[in-house]
């Protein structure tokens, strides 16, 4: 066995001499900057000396490619139910599965719907050797950007999925799906969203799954705005602004009049660093990210609003919370958690319209888009779908809390690496007994 394993490090180590012999005897020395012992103190020119070299290494684009495919292996996750948490204030964003646990992609897919004409804004895109990546983050200037592959057998089971919790509902209630897309979508090089990133693709098909359900057109309410800032540099979420156009999306669907933005009364924070920093701060890329912190600007509801948070569906000792926390505290840096307080199990707003309620089944993407609702609502109940139903968490039975809370409307809203995720389906699935 130590001569088996002796021998292997001889060849690897023979492949890598090899290698390094080649790649200088290929070197083209004419496209180097000059060496001089003051260029090889000044680390701009040392620099430039790398790049140089690394850009003539022999089969360079094909070990790139190589690469990128690896990187498909490194997911945020530790498991099929304990993923790993992005917002590091208790609330957990998932961020895909492990390779080995994905079935194989569905042969054939549902042509998907023709796109409204209309016209779209034009952005700048990155090329594809502009970005550094890690795993499934990439870090372009100072965006960086969640990118999800598709797996078509799991967003063909949420839709499926979803459709099995609307059948469970009272006959009155209907049932909404919004799944948006994220920032890689519209600010990404061409190839991190098309194909197997492709995540409008990944909404057709999520949405042609589903029946008994009314589906939202989120994805065309940002595209047509992608020029604006919808979403945060720094951090996986959208800005307000874009959980706003999405509303729009849903008051269009829902048979509402969503007000115009600026009848909003709207303050902000500045210095925002987000969930994209804190995944990637040890890598010298991310300090474009720190350097260049996002704002957080958020609208108020133009109504009065109370809301209390909930551990379990018994909705008792209710702990009081802003919808929207127009003071946080220096020491909160996360500012996304202004909304609702963040992730809590079950959030219950009384507010000072006079329509019915909504329940509305989300993670984290939910946060800046309920306080809208507050319009066409006397009543909004949030359920994190995540704190229930699992190992040493409450119990959830969902079709009978909907009838307890006499819902009139109900509202599943999350985004593409939760129709890609397996252990999300599964917290779904479990709702519905």
């Amino acid at each position: 066995m130590k001569k088996l394993t002796l021998t292997l490090l001889l060849i690897l180590g023979g492949i890598l001499l090899a290698a390094g012999i080649c790649s200088l005897a290929l070197l083209q020395y004419d496209r180097l900057p000059s060496v001089t012992i003051p260029t090889l103190l000044d680390r701009s020119a040392t620099t430039a000396l790398e790049e140089g070299y690394g850009k003539q290494f022999p089969l360079r684009e094909p070990l790139l490619a190589v690469n990128r495919t690896l990187n498909k292996f490194y997911y945020f996750s530790v498991g099929e139910d304990n993923l790993l948490a992005i917002d590091y204030q208790g609330g957990a964003e998932f961020g895909g599965e492990r390779l080995q646990d994905l079935p194989e992609p569905v042969a054939q897919e549902p042509e998907p719907e023709p796109v409204p004409e209309v016209e779209l804004p034009q952005i700048d895109l990155p090329e594809e050797d502009d970005v550094a990546a890690f795993g499934t983050i990439i870090i372009n200037g100072n965006r960086a950007m969640d990118i999800p592959t598709a797996s078509n057998e799991l967003i063909v089971r949420y839709g499926e999925t979803v459709s099995r919790i609307a059948a469970a509902m009272p006959q009155t209630v209907r049932t909404f799906s919004l799944v948006t897309p994220n920032g890689g979508q519209f600010y990404s090089p061409v190839s991190f969203h098309t194909g197997e990133h492709d995540q409008k693709a990944m909404i057709d098909l999520c949405y042609g799954a589903m029946h008994g359900v009314t589906t939202v057109d989120a994805y065309l309410a940002l595209a047509q705005h992608a020029d604006e800032y919808i979403f945060f540099r720094t951090d996986h979420h959208w800005t307000q602004k874009g959980a706003y156009y999405a509303y729009c999306a849903f008051c269009d669907a829902a048979g509402f009049t969503a007000p115009s933005l600026d009848r909003y009364e709207s303050g902000s924070y500045e210095g925002f660093v987000g969930s994209m920093y804190n995944y990637t701060s040890g890598y010298p890329q991310s300090k474009a990210l720190l350097d260049n912190p996002d704002t957080l600007t958020y609208y108020l509801p133009q109504t009065e609003t109370k809301a209390l948070y909930y551990a379990d569906t018994t909705l008792e000792g209710g702990i009081p919370v802003p919808v929207i926390d127009i003071a946080l505290r220096d020491e909160v840096t996360n500012k996304y958690l202004c909304f609702l307080g963040g992730d809590t199990p079950i959030c219950v707003i009384e507010t000072g319209s006079s329509g019915g309620t909504c329940m509305v089944l989300k993670e984290s993407f939910g946060n800046a888009f309920v306080p809208f609702l507050a319009q066409h609502y006397s009543r909004i109940v949030t359920v994190d779908v995540r704190e229930f139903n699992g190992e040493g968490k409450p119990q959830l039975d969902l079709a009978q809390f909907a009838r307890e809370q006499g819902i009139d409307d109900l509202l599943i809203l999350d985004y593409p690496f939760m129709i890609n995720s397996k252990a999300y389906i599964n917290m779904l699935d479990r709702l519905i007994p």
